[in-house]
């Protein structure tokens, strides 16, 4: 169908490719994953490049899982390239509209601070997961429960990083990360 009718199906397929390569990963295809994964990218880059309004941030999001692919098979600098690119997708996403794209940004900021962390460079990760975690606060505050995992996620990383790099966290920023957060538990 999408060979027939590329403008009305390409997006779909894309969709479906990004969805099977989510589902190969869960049960441990790891190849097969990131194969369906690059495919789906290509595709998202190709309908972006079109339609940025409409498929910018399917792009974003399969660049992200195409970071964790590539990182889940050992290849960390693909990895690192994907998750900074989609981390500046979001980012222009984020100034344009931010009650939809923060929780996207904070979890590509996730993953790309997951990969430099595994590189090795926890200064440039505590960067990352310090920029997710203010990212996520403001939403946080909104939708606590849907927003508590991935906010707790990157309060760690942001203090495993900086404990990794010598480098004292932002005392004022976890504070109001754990007091947003222990707002959220209860």
């Amino acid at each position: 169908l999408a060979q027939e009718n590329p403008q009305a199906f390409l997006p779909y397929l894309a969709t479906s490719l990004n969805n099977l390569g989510a589902r190969l990963s869960e049960v441990g295809r790891r190849e097969e994953a990131l194969r369906a994964t690059e495919e789906a990218a290509g595709l998202y880059r190709t309908l972006a490049q079109e339609n940025p309004q409409a498929f910018l941030p399917d792009l974003a999001a399969s660049l992200t899982g195409l970071g964790v692919h590539l990182a889940n098979l050992g290849r960390r600098e693909e990895a690192l390239r994907a998750t900074e690119e989609a981390a500046g997708l979001y980012r222009t996403l984020a100034r344009e509209n931010p009650q939809a794209f923060l929780p996207d940004l904070a979890m590509s900021l996730g993953a790309h601070g997951t990969v430099l962390r595994e590189l090795g460079r926890h200064k440039e990760a505590a960067k990352a997961f310090e920029e997710g975690l203010q990212s996520v606060l403001p939403p946080l505050r909104l939708w606590p429960q849907a927003l508590q995992s991935l906010a707790d996620t990157l309060l760690q990383g942001y203090l495993r990083s900086c404990r990794d790099a010598r480098r004292k966290p932002d005392a004022s920023l976890v504070a109001e990360a754990q007091k947003v957060l222990s707002g959220a538990a209860g």
